[in-house]
Parts: C-alpha cells; sequence; structure tokens
C-alpha cells in the first residue's frame, strides 16, 4: 500500500497541496529514525579562566553498555588481575591517555585494583569530599 502511494507521488495525476498531504501523511506513519549522538562536552568560561566541565557527561559515559562492555574486554585481557600487582581484588580500569576519552582505544585502558589506582591519581579527590 506504501509502494503505491509513493508511486502516485511521483505521478502527475495529484495536486501540489495533494502531494503535499501525502507527505506529510508517510511522515506520520513512517518509523522515527533514531540517530545516535556523541554527547557534546560543554566548556564555560569562568572569571576569564575555561572551566571544563566533565563529570556528568563522564558519570553517564561510565554507566553506559557501551563503557561496560569495553571494561569487561579489558578485564578479560588482564585475566581479571591489577597489572601493577598481583591483587585481584576492588579491580577498576584505568584511563592510560586521557585525549580519547568516550572512544578510547582498549591498548589506552587497563586493569588497576584501587589501590594502585589511587597512586596513578594522587590529587584525586571523591565527589563527596567537595562540600568540606
Amino acid at each position: 500500500m506504501i509502494a503505491d502511494i509513493k508511486k502516485l507521488l511521483h505521478s502527475n495525476k495529484i495536486t501540489k497541496k495533494e502531494r503535499l498531504e501525502i507527505k506529510q501523511f508517510l511522515k506520520r506513519i513512517s518509523k522515527p529514525k533514531i540517530k545516535k549522538r556523541k554527547k557534546k562536552i560543554v566548556i564555560k568560561k569562568k572569571k576569564g579562566k575555561p572551566t571544563f566541565h566533565w563529570k556528568k557527561a563522564y558519570n553517564d559515559y561510565i554507566n553506559s553498555p557501551e563503557w561496560r562492555a569495553k571494561r569487561e574486554l579489558v578485564l578479560k585481557r588482564d585475566g581479571y588481575k591489577c597489572t601493577k600487582c598481583p591483587c585481584k581484588l576492588n579491580l577498576e580500569v584505568h584511563h592510560l591517555n586521557y585525549k580519547t576519552l568516550f572512544d578510547e582505544d582498549l591498548n589506552d585502558l587497563v586493569t588497576l585494583c584501587h589501590k594502585c589506582h589511587m597512586k596513578e591519581h594522587p590529587n584525586y579527590k571523591p565527589s563527596y569530599l567537595d562540600k568540606f
């Protein structure tokens, strides 16, 4: 039926107004096209100095199925143990390079235990301590 309507659109048997109505009808009944969008990273200026607001985008990414799949591949590759020590508990995946954040190559990721991961980020302050 839709094929017949589309053929009718290209024929000279209908008026311009009817053609427009048919096109609008086809848009209404067609399935919406889902476009995969890359997340926008917002940089806001504060007191003349650019500030990188990434926490929400990063947290959304870390909870995404894409990240979970990458994380599982890295853990499996590294044998479910820390690459710096023999620990097999509290494993985390560390980014060696933050230039490709949100679109990492598996070679830019490495498995670390929590203790070794904190050594890699000596200035890290958990967000729940922001109040103090």
